[in-house]
């Protein structure tokens, strides 16, 4: 077995941690006892750090294990995303930031009216059209935290249960006003958790004040219908298709523009036409895909002389 023994001063008393850990073939287990002045004193000290963790701001937080944890990696890869990182369909991008903005500068008057300050955005489509994409651009520039829900599974790894679901819940209001990202929303409201899912989205005034719930979906056909449909869970559903024309338009000017910056590409205006022809029925991730295959090979190309 491996122990630690950890003593420190809080509010005057004096504290001894003992953590004993025994490792096994295919695990562990961590045993902490904690002696305290009082049992008043451990239990406020308890209280103390719970609240500390609530209230935790960190920008960017994500839900695993049956925690919120900070994720400093991811938040330093979102640094670099912004609404020229996406292309959508006409006036969709400026309608969505819109609505993000018009939401979160919305306090007083949802108080006012006497409504929760809450709001539901669900994404739906199929694979590879820009979902996870523009969620990541508005964690990146709304100024806001940004709740990403990884996976369900408790500490221990095992399947969750509706006090899992409760405590993401809880998370997601502690830090508001915030963006709470439940990615593939599809597979994360098991059939046992359902009635427990629906209650948490609904809430009450004074637990939802600044919460923005962001969803994702490929398969909208699986999501319940209680879900789906009513207005106070998902108040607007926006589908990213597979791009029309002039969105693939859009996206293949962005990526041949990279590449005439790398002088891949000679002529860009007749290369643009081309594959605009030619990638019909693609998603914007395929043609990202086909583009980067592309400035590999006349990497190596060049490489090779």
């Amino acid at each position: 077995p491996e122990a630690a023994l950890l003593r420190f001063h809080w509010r005057g008393g004096v504290f001894d941690v003992v953590s004993v850990q025994q490792v096994m073939p295919h695990g562990g287990f961590t045993f902490t006892w904690m002696v305290a002045p009082s049992e008043e004193a451990a239990g406020e000290l308890v209280k103390a750090i719970g609240q500390h963790t609530r209230e935790d701001r960190h920008r960017l937080m994500v839900f695993e294990d049956g925690l919120w944890k900070k994720s400093p990696r991811l938040e330093e890869e979102l640094k670099g995303y912004s609404w020229d990182s996406v292309v959508l369909p006409a006036g969709e991008s400026a309608r969505l930031q819109r609505i993000v903005e018009l939401f979160f500068q919305g306090s007083e008057v949802h108080r006012e009216l006497d409504v929760p300050w809450k709001l539901g955005l669900l994404f739906y489509g199929p694979p590879g059209t820009g979902k996870t994409l523009t969620t990541k651009v508005l964690a990146a520039t709304c100024n806001v935290p940004f709740l990403y829900v990884r996976r369900l599974t408790d500490y221990c790894g095992d399947s969750p249960d509706p006090e899992t679901v409760r405590s993401l819940f809880q998370g997601a209001r502690d830090r508001a006003p915030c963006i709470l990202c439940l990615e593939d929303v599809d597979t994360l409201v098991a059939e046992n958790l359902r009635t427990t899912f629906l209650n948490e989205m609904d809430g009450f005034e004074e637990d939802y004040r600044g919460v923005l719930t962001l969803a994702t979906t490929n398969h909208p056909e699986k999501l319940d219908a209680a879900l789906l449909h009513r207005p106070s869970r998902f108040d607007y559903r926006i589908e990213f298709p597979l791009p029309e024309a002039e969105q693939r338009r859009d996206l293949v000017r962005l990526w041949t523009g990279k590449l005439a910056r790398l002088n891949y590409v000679n002529d860009p205006a007749e290369s643009v036409e081309l594959l605009v022809q030619r990638s019909r029925g693609m998603s914007p991730a395929y043609l990202k895909r086909v583009m980067m295959g592309t400035a590999t090979r006349m990497h190596h190309e060049e490489l090779r002389g």
